[in-house]
């Protein structure tokens, strides 16, 4: 077990972004807008969620200088 494989985060620091995280049935776990990236701090900790271990599907929306990225994914 690594602190590291405990946090989720954008680690490329400079840009912000949000990022919303829910389980396998849809239900909401985490919800956070407007984060400095390269944080650990303020990303996702499952560990602090108090939940089961499992596949938890995540939407992010990064902000650049020039546009706005989406990225989707799942994370166990």
């Amino acid at each position: 077990y690594h602190i590291e494989n405990s946090l989720f985060y954008l680690k490329s620091p400079g840009v912000f972004y949000d990022i919303t995280i829910y389980d396998r049935w849809g239900n909401l776990i985490f919800n956070i807008k407007n984060i400095e990236s390269g944080n650990p701090e303020s990303g996702w900790s499952p560990d602090k969620s108090n939940i089961q271990s499992g596949v938890y599907v995540y939407y992010m929306k990064i902000y650049t200088s020039d546009k706005v990225i989406q990225k989707a994914g799942t994370v166990t």
